[in-house]
């Protein structure tokens, strides 16, 4: 179950390549809606405002994240690790 601030997935990430005996490297990804999502827009002059006077709420606010790849050791940077999955989060759902 994904819950605001908390990881959506928090498992291990597969090394395309291991030039030394390392730890499986970890990756957390976590999805923060802001403020503005579940409360929407209000119509008004502030920065978060919508200026052309329209209220604007949101149904779903759909995310994806994934197909990561990250680069595990600057001195070898050949040395990656990946994951090809993608999640989809209707942020909507996800506490502020």
């Amino acid at each position: 179950m994904l819950h605001g601030g908390n990881p959506i997935e928090h498992r291990p990430v597969g090394a395309r390549s291991t030039p030394r005996s390392a730890p499986t490297p970890q990756l957390t990804c976590v999805a923060r809606p802001r403020e503005t999502i579940a409360d929407g827009l209000a119509p008004g002059t502030r920065e978060e405002d919508n200026a052309d006077g329209w209220q604007v709420d949101y149904a779903r606010f759909v995310v994806a994240v994934g197909d990561v790849e990250v680069e595990v050791d600057r001195v070898c940077a050949d040395t990656q690790a990946g994951d090809a999955s993608v999640y989809v989060v209707d942020l909507t759902q996800v506490p502020a």
